[in-house]
């Protein structure tokens, strides 16, 4: 998958090329997508960083998966995939920040990164630093599991009126309209599925936003605190 770069020109944000024989100048965002052993180690040399392999992404024990190491923090989450089908994934997904600049490290497609990479290059006020992009990505995912539980939501309650069928109250008519119980079943089964990922999703994002807010990259009193504060906050899942 390709490198994608995100820069600054003038103050505005602008997607770079990536050339592994050119030294940069200094990125905002990396995205690291399924990254060549190349890439990652232009990535290393560029930030004086270590990236985490895809299996110790994946082996990491809760209490591992939040760090600090040489002037760089580290942050994985487990966030969910594929929600629109009816087998959602979990999977990792690392966030390092840098001095100014941020890399993600993920090995699977996720729509929120696209969706907010168009943001970024269409918003000429955005404050260029790397906690900032970090915080506005954290922002976009959590806008789209928002998306998932009320879509299932929806779906469980269309299911539930299939299966009790309240507005049918002759005997025989509810006898002679059973619906297809197996496919409801499956059906709910899918959703269920869908709902406990997404909050373990959420669960996982807020723990990155509990940790990077009392970082060295996260001060009091800044737009990166505030937004990170807030978020933490409003998208706490409750027991």
């Amino acid at each position: 998958m390709p490198l994608n770069l995100f820069g600054l020109e003038n103050g505005i944000i602008i997607a770079q090329n990536y050339d592994p024989a050119k030294t940069s100048a200094g990125f905002l965002w990396c995205d690291l997508f399924d990254p060549t052993e190349e890439e990652e180690n232009w990535v290393e040399s560029q930030l004086k960083i270590e990236i985490p392999t895809r299996r110790e992404m994946h082996k990491m024990e809760l209490s591992s998966r939040f760090y600090l190491e040489n002037g760089a923090t580290y942050t994985t989450a487990s966030v969910v995939t594929k929600m629109d089908t009816p087998e959602p994934e979990i999977h990792a997904v690392s966030f390092i920040l840098k001095d100014k600049s941020l890399v993600t490290l993920r090995y699977s497609e996720l729509h929120s990164f696209p969706i907010y990479a168009r943001y970024l290059l269409a918003d000429a006020e955005q404050k260029p630093e790397g906690i900032i992009v970090l915080v506005g990505l954290l922002e976009t995912i959590i806008s789209k599991l928002a998306d998932a539980l009320e879509n299932s939501s929806h779906a469980l309650g269309r299911l539930n009126s299939q299966l009790f069928r309240p507005s049918v109250k002759d005997k025989t008519e509810r006898q002679e309209s059973m619906p297809d119980f197996e496919e409801l079943l499956r059906n709910i089964g899918v959703q269920g599925d869908l709902l406990s990922k997404t909050r373990e999703s959420l669960l996982n994002i807020t723990r990155v936003l509990s940790f990077i807010s009392n970082t060295p990259h996260c001060q009091p009193q800044t737009e990166a605190y505030s937004r990170s504060h807030i978020l933490g906050t409003v998208n706490k899942p409750q027991v």
